[in-house]
């Protein structure tokens, strides 16, 4: 039986001695193998032969067989870090998201790492300065709902590839994903929900070219600028009127060539409390707004769109605890404060236009252009998720 502290005893002798030292410059055969036995026992520990090396067996028909177990050092990952040799990677998410850089392919030809994530919270991000991996720079890891998620990673000396995966998330923060409009599943003029609350949407006033307009993923909303909307409705009618404190949406959207504003592409509420997404057209910005009480705090892009059906934009709102962010193709571009929390309000919500009141308190037009992946979730998304929801789709 293969012992393996034979085999570690011999492997540290050798290495430490050099075999070029232990041998006076070169190891001969005069029958085709080398045989090392460690305690003189008639039992080969190592042999090499033309085929390769044999560790507790004589039959070596491979560069490498071994008989018997062996170990490989791992790195236990906390926080932000550089990976270098150890090639197998355990990384704790608990606490917070973490970002894992790469090597530079070029220096690491052929190198893989073996990278598992031992928590369900949070994101795992994965890049390698300039270099892709597989096709994208950076890489998100997300959980499923019943396993930890791996990944194998190779550099063939130019980029990184992903050899294989398990139990990768296809869905940025899941559990809390609570209305998912990807507009490709609808019937008639019903549109499915993908989250599993079952809050399906109602279209009106829309065309059915414009039901199946291109969008930046199969296919997108046109909405008209007139009389066109999306009324989300759900199983428990209070859902769209509760007060929060956390809330997150979504949305890829083009502007096309249209009237004043504000143009909504998303409200809910009304005058007194309520929140909305929409597009002013005299400074040419998409604007996130929070109205409280009546007062409302309003927070405008600093990038500055042209009106073009065809140029997609991500669009994220974000309400923490009174804490307000708007980013703009995964990127934060504003930021405010309001009340701790958005008060229960009345009106029922709309996407392409407002339903009845709206926060921007008077003189919102209907949106004009594609509206496509409109999602929500009831909490504050952290900025390396948006980041990955606008990634995940980005031209």
């Amino acid at each position: 039986m293969f012992d393996s502290m034979k085999y570690f005893y011999l492997l540290t002798f050798l290495f430490s001695v050099g075999l070029s030292g232990l041998f006076g410059g070169g190891v001969r055969s005069t029958d085709g193998s080398i045989g090392f036995d460690i305690d003189n026992d008639g039992n080969h520990e190592m042999t090499l032969n033309s085929n390769g090396l044999g560790i507790g067996t004589t039959s070596i028909n491979s560069s490498f067989q071994l008989n018997g177990s062996f170990a490989q050092s791992f790195e236990m990952v906390t926080s932000d870090t550089t990976l270098s040799n150890n090639s197998i990677i355990l990384v704790d998410s608990s606490a917070s998201d973490v970002h894992i850089e790469l090597p530079y392919a070029g220096n690491v030809s052929g190198r893989i790492y073996n990278i598992k994530k031992t928590s369900k919270q949070n994101l795992v991000v994965l890049s390698s300065g300039d270099n892709l991996i597989d096709d994208v720079t950076p890489f998100f890891i997300s959980s499923e709902q019943t396993a930890y998620p791996t990944l194998d990673v190779m550099s063939n000396g130019f980029q990184w590839y992903i050899l294989r995966s398990n139990g990768l998330g296809s869905e940025i923060a899941a559990d809390n994903l609570v209305l998912d409009y990807d507009m490709d599943h609808s019937s008639a003029n019903v549109l499915i929900d993908g989250s599993g609350e079952g809050q399906t949407g109602a279209i009106s006033g829309m065309s059915e070219s414009d039901r199946v307009a291109e969008g930046i993923e199969g296919r997108a909303l046109q909405f008209d600028g007139t009389d066109d909307i999306l009324v989300p409705t759900s199983p428990d009618p209070g859902y769209f009127h509760d007060e929060f404190s956390e809330k997150t949406v979504s949305v890829w959207v083009t502007v096309a060539p249209g009237g004043a504003g504000p143009r909504v592409a998303y409200e809910e509420g009304g005058t007194t409390h309520g929140i909305g997404i929409a597009y002013r057209n005299g400074p040419d910005t998409l604007v996130y707004v929070a109205r409280i009480s009546s007062v409302s705090v309003e927070l405008a892009s600093t990038t500055t769109f042209i009106e073009d059906n065809d140029v997609w934009v991500h669009v994220a709102a974000v309400y923490d605890n009174g804490s307000m962010k708007l980013y703009i193709n995964g990127v934060e571009e504003a930021a405010g404060s309001n009340d701790t929390k958005v008060y229960a309000h009345a009106g029922e919500p709309g996407i392409g236009q407002m339903v009845d009141n709206s926060a921007f308190n008077g003189s919102e037009t209907p949106w004009d252009g594609r509206i496509d992946n409109f999602k929500m979730f009831n909490r504050a998304l952290s900025s390396v998720e948006i980041e990955a929801l606008y990634s995940r789709l980005s031209p």
